[in-house]
């Protein structure tokens, strides 16, 4: 229940830009020396492509508990992504949310269901990777 909660309120304080960003970064679980907001509103795929490779690190230690916020960070910077993208021609707005949904829904269960999680994170670097060049080097 306790990581339902914070995840939940990980992904609701992104859609509120009034709130300070230390109380945003300590309610994502990130240190406030690895993220601000006013990065992760600049270039929130840079800050996805970060916190899954933190994910990924705590994944291979087998430290699947820390490894929720970092992903929840993620999901926050695929939000601000999406706003972002949605409405533009390559569509990304969309990708980007059922991403980010699949991740906050992956992140609740991570401790108990983590058999392929490594290979989800893999997956969702290889998305954002492929997002990047989308967004700089559009094909007509």
């Amino acid at each position: 229940m306790r990581r339902t909660i914070v995840v939940g309120c990980a992904s609701l304080v992104t859609m509120f830009p009034s709130f300070s960003a230390p109380a945003r970064t300590r309610a994502s679980g990130a240190n406030a020396e690895d993220v601000t907001w006013g990065t992760v509103w600049a270039a929130p795929l840079r800050v996805a492509r970060q916190q899954l490779l933190l994910a990924r690190s705590r994944v291979l230690e087998h430290r699947y508990s820390e490894a929720i916020p970092p992903l929840s960070t993620t999901a926050a910077a695929l939000a601000f992504f999406e706003a972002e993208e949605t409405g533009r021609y390559n569509w990304l707005g969309g990708e980007a949310g059922y991403t980010r949904q699949h991740i906050l829904e992956y992140a609740i269960g991570i401790e108990t269901d983590n058999d392929n999680a490594l290979s989800k994170i893999d997956s969702w670097l290889e998305q954002v990777k492929q997002w990047n060049e989308l967004r700089f080097w559009p094909t007509y």
